[in-house]
């Protein structure tokens, strides 16, 4: 835990920290807002009402971003390096690059710059053996075929910032407007506030403050003005197109005005014959039909090349199209709603998903609808055409029984008012495309602006050292467990009684630190639950072995004898483990000679015994016989040896080698009343511990023993975990008492 607190603390100070601005939009409601007023609702008639996942994904749009970055000194990152880290400076960079590239390819690379004085510096750029290296000066021209830099010191910022550190390693990116934008979409969030209000949330993370501020104003002025720009782009063009009917309705009413009244004038007529006005006035109506039935088929045809060549994006054009009929509006709003719901679902889903595969077939039915229904409504223009153009002759005819003098005035004047006609109708269209041109206001505002911030959005401290402490501490318990799992060693009394039948004779608690009184306090109660086994303890052998080298036999067996010792029973202890010998060390007596020159030279054991001091047990050490250990354990002489040693001491005590890699162990257990069998806590092996079972039931040796070793300090003597508080040891007060107890008896 202490060390993934550590890790955090590291990794928060070396990682960047984030800084977030937020602006808010708010969009139009056509229902409720401005542009539903009666000064305002004719203003927008080039627009219709937009969802607003649509405006989000405007705002998202790489080319709008694009927009808003040329308007942005972006195109260069500045960083001061260090050895982990680098720091993002921008405006704060104490120097600045005016550059020309003439190498694409050395856009988005790093550039290297080492100042060494306040006059010269050192670019480096490139990698390894290709590496480019200059050195130059400040104000002074760098060029080769790739680029062309000047680099100029940021006078104004060291004059303002007296300390500032200007000799250092620092290097600086120019951006390819590509990978600008796509940096910017990384860090960028444009949602919706909600789905019911027309709000719409920025957000954009830089390690620059200041950045963070400025993109989300920037990009939320620049959606503002691309809104009014393409609302008066789309009247400029209704504008131009009308213009250019206008001009030509335009000569053709000055020419039909010049044509009646040259007749006028010519044949004297002032007024034509009443009865002639009716027919007239059909055949201005049926004019006026055909004409309409040009320009509806002149919207289909338009309508018909926007279906065919937009490419199936139709939320790129431009905000309304007028097709006159509205069917195909409402058709065409239809299809950019689909459009809308399909780009929102692609953010989540993949083109192969039922619900994109079912709007996709939505869209295509749409469009299915709208050609076959264009080519109907071409058809039935067709047939209108022929019926109003045979009306038309028929219409015409009448007016050729008339005088020609008639007939010619009342086709002139029929002429001046079908043009007439089409020149006011004209006129009042272009109004309202002026009007809606000369309107360049947005009804949508920015709402709230983005604030500098003050501190990081990332990383949160106190949440990356909780989450660090609580792994930690799950990793720590996570590691105990698995190291208990895999490491299969005997550590407690419980863990002997889960594996083996054998009986628990008592245990030693470590005896780390432990004062002598303590020392002596433990092996007594060991003594004395052993002799728990006896009936009469007067000439008693005691093996003491283990399973492997290192589990505390000889030290058991040192401080077992002392004890019966300062009991008061005559004791003896024979080392037997005459592969590597350690009694002697114990004693500080010699080794030589001892039970292996006894068996050897065949000579009464009392020649070789080391008589102890006052509490202190006899001694015969393992010797320094020539023959090998096997063969003086496996001598005749050893039941004799054992019996006579019976008849001098009350207890004799017997150190044998391990009995998992020699036999010895087990024949001196053969002749044993008593055999002590050691295991070590945290050290024995469970494998190596079913070697006891094992010398039970083959060699029949029924009188074995486990003594557990370097037990917690917290157990009593059978074993059992008591705790501190169940013991007789000093008792500490205080809460500071308390804590010095659980540190010495737990841990």
């Amino acid at each position: 835990m202490v060390i993934a607190l550590l890790l955090a603390s590291r990794a928060i100070i070396y990682q960047v920290p984030m800084y977030e601005s937020t602006a808010k939009i708010k969009l139009d409601d056509k229902t409720l807002g401005f542009s539903n007023t009666n000064l305002y609702k004719d203003f927008d008639v080039f627009t219709t009402k937009q969802s607003i996942m649509t405006e989000v994904e405007v705002l998202k749009s790489k080319e709008l971003i694009i927009s808003t970055l040329s308007k942005l000194d972006f195109d260069i990152s500045y960083f001061r390096t260090g050895k982990i880290k680098m720091s993002e400076l921008y405006h704060d960079s104490p120097f600045y690059v005016e550059y020309e590239i003439y190498n694409s390819g050395i856009y988005d690379t790093d550039f290297s710059l080492s100042i060494i004085d306040n006059t010269s510096f050192i670019l480096k750029h490139g990698f390894d053996n290709d590496q480019m290296v200059y050195n130059g000066r400040f104000g002074e021209i760098l060029i080769n075929d790739q680029f062309r830099f000047k680099i100029y010191l940021n006078d104004s910022l060291i004059a303002i910032k007296k300390d500032l550190k200007l000799i250092d390693n620092y290097q600086f990116k120019i951006h390819s407007e590509h990978q600008l934008a796509n940096i910017v979409k990384s860090n960028i969030d444009i949602k919706e506030v909600d789905k019911d209000i027309a709000v719409i949330r920025i957000s954009y993370k830089s390690a620059v403050p200041e950045k963070a501020t400025l993109l989300v104003n920037t990009l939320a002025e620049t959606y503002i003005t691309d809104y009014i720009a393409t609302k008066v782009k789309a009247a400029s063009n209704t504008l131009d197109f009308i213009d250019s009917r206008i001009e030509y309705v335009s000569n053709k009413l000055k020419l039909s005005e010049e044509k009646l009244e040259k007749f006028k004038i010519d044949n004297d007529v002032v007024n034509t014959l009443q009865e002639t006005e009716t027919g007239l006035r059909e055949i201005s109506q049926l004019r006026i039909q055909l004409n309409n039935l040009e320009i509806r088929e002149a919207t289909l045809d338009t309508l018909n090349k926007y279906i065919n060549e937009s490419n199936s994006d139709f939320l790129k054009l431009a905000p309304q199209v007028a097709f006159g009929d509205l069917l195909y509006t409402e058709l065409i709003k239809k299809l950019k709603e689909y459009q809308s719901e399909r780009e929102d679902l692609l953010i989540k889903y993949t083109p192969t998903n039922d619900m994109v595969v079912a709007i996709d077939k939505k869209i295509e039915d749409v469009i299915a609808y709208i050609k076959e229904s264009i080519r109907s409504s071409k058809k039935e223009i067709s047939i209108q055409r022929e019926e109003l153009e045979s009306r038309f002759q028929k219409s015409s005819v009448v007016f050729e029984e008339l005088p020609t003098r008639e007939k010619e005035m009342l086709v002139a004047e029929r002429d001046f008012m079908l043009n007439q006609s089409i020149y006011k109708f004209l006129m009042e269209k272009r109004t309202e495309a002026s009007i809606a041109k000369a309107a360049t206001l947005s009804f949508h505002r920015i709402l709230e602006f983005g604030n500098l911030p003050d501190e990081p959005v990332s990383p949160n401290k106190k949440l990356i050292i909780i989450v660090s402490g609580f792994l930690g501490l799950i990793g720590g318990i996570f590691l105990v467990y698995a190291y208990e799992f895999m490491n299969a060693r005997i550590r407690t009394r419980h863990d002997i009684e889960k594996i083996s039948s054998t009986p628990v004779a008592g245990v030693v608690p470590s005896l780390k630190q432990a004062k002598p009184d303590v020392v002596e306090e433990l092996f007594s109660t060991l003594a004395s639950g052993i002799n728990e086994n006896f009936s009469d303890l007067s000439g008693k052998v005691i093996t003491i072995t283990s399973s492997i080298s290192g589990e505390g036999k000889s030290t058991i067996a040192s401080k077992l004898a002392v004890s019966y010792a300062k009991m008061g029973w005559k004791v003896l202890i024979v080392d037997f483990n005459l592969r590597a010998p350690a009694i002697h060390n114990y004693f500080n007596t010699d080794q030589n000679p001892g039970i292996g020159n006894i068996i050897e030279e065949d000579i009464s054991p009392e020649k070789y015994i080391i008589p102890g001091n006052s509490n202190n047990p006899d001694i015969i050490p393992a010797g320094n016989s020539k023959v090998a250990a096997s063969t003086l354990v496996g001598s005749r002489r050893i039941p004799e040896i054992i019996n006579k040693l019976k008849e001098i001491y009350d207890v004799v005590l017997i150190d044998t080698p391990a009995s998992a890699f020699a036999i010895d162990a087990i024949k001196m257990m053969k002749y044993s009343d008593l055999s002590l069998y050691l295991v070590r806590s945290g050290f024995t092996k469970s494998e190596y511990f079913l070697n006891s079972d094992m010398i039970k039931e083959e060699y029949g040796i029924e009188n074995i023993r486990i003594v557990v070793n370097s037990v917690h300090k917290a157990t009593n003597f059978n074993g059992h975990f008591t705790g501190s508080n169940l013991s007789y040891s000093t008792k500490y007060k205080g809460f500071g008492g308390r804590i010095k107890r659980y540190f010495k008896y737990y841990f």
